[in-house]
């Protein structure tokens, strides 16, 4: 056979296929049509698949494609809201000429070949540049919570303060308490302290909340003189002419400690206890009738012992080394009380009594020779919160008052 004549056969052969593939196409392109305008949803899916697959037929094939490109326009032009909707379905896969070839009734519920799962996606994570350190395997356990300490409590003595209890200060070794003849702290002739709150201050051991009063030492005299008689006679001078000269019918028979020695009380009785005579030597008649037989004589008082007044007993002295002798007192302040049948005197105030006693003798200054020299501490008021013991209104301080020579006078003393 020559070449012109294998090249027509050719040409030939490829003519019939294309009239046959045109002949077969024909049925479908019309049946897309007659489908789409009675239903427009199937159509357009059915369009769509076909376009699908002739995008993978040969060039051969392109009259049959334009013809169902132009049947699609159609059919999508009459159902334009059915294709809005369907064209976000994912495109189907592409099917064969068979099936491209079928009656609309066949392509009606395609069979959809199934799509491979994608593989699995393998995710390798580098591996660490150094290993962690492994967690320690001690664990610090939680710090306990700081301990609340627990509030104090004050414990209190069920016995009275020591009565040789002393407190060293500038003016020597000082004893804290007066003492009574029995050798015990001074506790106001044994009458209860009942309180500021009470419409008297002391009152029977009956009494509810009824406290034993103790008597502090809070004032000290520094005085100058060449003797303890000296002394003696200058402050019992000072104190007259303060308006606090030797008065009758006090207890008597206390003491007082100064530097190393305790001392006997001053005034002394004298004749009767009245006290109106001068100190002397050696303590001579000093007692008193009265004193003697009835324990009763004189105190140093600012008033009529039948009234409110302010009194004390001094103690001393005792030299310090420079000319001075130190002595020291209990003053306190009391009031006539009869109410328990028998004249008694009742408390009233430690710290006002000392103020009224530093304040008249400096008052009377250019006679008495007397100074205040301030308060020293000497820590003998008794916690107000004590059951059983109390020393009243006292701030635990003593008034220091000095006594200037009077060397050649003599002191002088009323009845009372």
């Amino acid at each position: 056979m020559s070449a012109a004549q294998f090249i027509g056969r050719v040409g030939g052969i490829a003519a019939a296929l294309g009239v046959g593939v045109a002949i077969l196409s024909g049925p479908a392109v019309a049946g897309a049509e007659t489908d789409g305008s009675n239903n427009s949803s199937r159509a357009s899916a059915s369009s769509s698949r076909s376009d699908s697959a002739n995008s993978s037929r040969s060039d051969s094939a392109a009259p049959t494609r334009r013809g169902m490109s132009a049947a699609r326009a159609e059919a999508s032009t009459r159902g334009r809201v059915t294709r809005e909707v369907t064209e976000s379905v994912p495109e189907a896969p592409p099917v064969s000429d068979a099936a491209a070839s079928a009656p609309p009734e066949a392509l009606a519920t395609p069979a959809v070949s199934a799509v491979p799962a994608p593989a699995a996606a393998t995710l390798t994570l580098p591996a660490p540049s150094a290993a962690l350190p492994a967690p320690s395997a001690t664990v610090a356990a939680p710090s306990a919570a700081a301990p609340v300490a627990p509030v104090a409590v004050p414990t209190f003595s069920p016995v009275p303060p020591s009565p040789t209890a002393t407190t060293v200060t500038p003016y020597g070794v000082l004893g804290d308490w007066m003492i009574n003849k029995e050798g015990e702290v001074a506790d106001w002739v044994g009458q209860p302290y009942c309180g500021e709150g009470s419409t008297k201050k002391t009152c029977t051991p009956e009494t509810p909340g009824a406290k034993t009063m103790q008597e502090p030492i809070n004032t000290v005299f520094q005085v100058k003189a060449r003797s303890l008689y000296e002394a003696q006679l200058q402050l019992n001078w000072s104190l007259v002419v303060s308006g606090f000269g030797p008065s009758p019918f006090s207890s008597i028979g206390y003491s007082g400690i100064v530097g190393d020695k305790q001392f006997k009380q001053a005034p002394k009785g004298g004749p009767l206890g009245l006290g109106f005579l001068l100190p002397l030597p050696g303590e001579l008649f000093q007692n008193g009738l009265t004193g003697s037989l009835l324990g009763i004589g004189p105190a140093y008082r600012d008033n009529l012992f039948l009234l409110t007044n302010s009194h004390l007993r001094t103690f001393g002295g005792q030299s310090d080394g420079k000319g001075n002798f130190i002595f020291t007192a209990s003053v306190s302040e009391e009031a006539f009380d009869a109410s328990t049948g028998l004249p008694s005197h009742s408390f009233e105030s430690y710290d006002q009594a000392r103020q009224k006693l530093v304040t008249n003798m400096t008052k009377a200054s250019w006679i008495s020779f007397a100074s205040n020299q301030g308060l020293i501490e000497m820590d003998n008021a008794i916690n107000p919160d004590n059951p059983e013991y109390t020393t009243g209104d006292h701030d635990g301080k003593a008034q220091v008052i000095a006594i200037g020579s009077l060397f050649g006078s003599s002191p002088v003393r009323t009845w009372f």
